[in-house]
């Protein structure tokens, strides 16, 4: 219980993790999925990208204004490295909570994207974070709309991203596999 405390809450956890991904992108393991691909949406595509031996983060870019977001950033280096290679327009960091596993590639995305948004719950003390959110506030990346949906149970603070790739709706819509209304997933 106290390692797990360290590693969840301190600096010196976020040290940890940093030195995990470094150690295991130095063994070249590969990735823990493959045959992945992204997922298409009117306005934008979500790609997968696995970290680690067992989580995601996922990069959401906008068809039109290649303006991109990256949610959870957990490997830094990886995400850089993607999104230069893609020529993508990184503008701002989701985060869904403050663990490492999650937020711990926040600072250096930061450090080396001035500017960089980091939007994560209010209720949680996510590092880097300009922009706390809560249940039912809307962000855009680009044409892309976003709304936040409060998920406390793994930590206080915790939310999730509802990426539709058109327009919100104003009805209720209807409910059909975890989803209201068409083109929408949660990222």
């Amino acid at each position: 219980k106290v390692g797990y405390f360290i590693y969840v809450f301190t600096p010196l956890g976020r040290v940890i993790h940093l030195q995990m991904v470094k150690s295991r992108r130095a063994a070249h393991v590969s990735a823990h999925t493959v045959n992945i691909s992204s997922t298409e949406l009117s306005t934008c595509y979500v790609i997968p990208v696995p970290i680690l031996a067992d989580n995601y983060s996922f990069l959401i870019v906008d068809r039109d204004t290649k303006e991109t977001a990256v949610v959870d950033p957990a490997d830094p280096e990886l995400i850089i490295s993607m999104v230069v290679r893609r020529k993508l327009n990184l503008t701002t960091v989701l985060t869904t909570h403050r663990h490492h596993d999650h937020a711990g590639g926040n600072l250096a995305l930061v450090k080396h994207f001035p500017g960089l948004k980091v939007v994560g719950g209010k209720k949680d003390r996510c590092e880097g974070l300009t922009e706390g959110v809560g249940e039912g506030d809307r962000l855009n990346i680009g044409q892309t709309h976003l709304q936040v949906l409060e998920t406390p149970c793994h930590t206080k603070g915790h939310v999730v991203f509802l990426v539709s790739g058109k327009a919100p709706r104003t009805d209720a819509g209807t409910a059909k596999d975890g989803a209201v209304g068409s083109e929408q997933v949660e990222a």
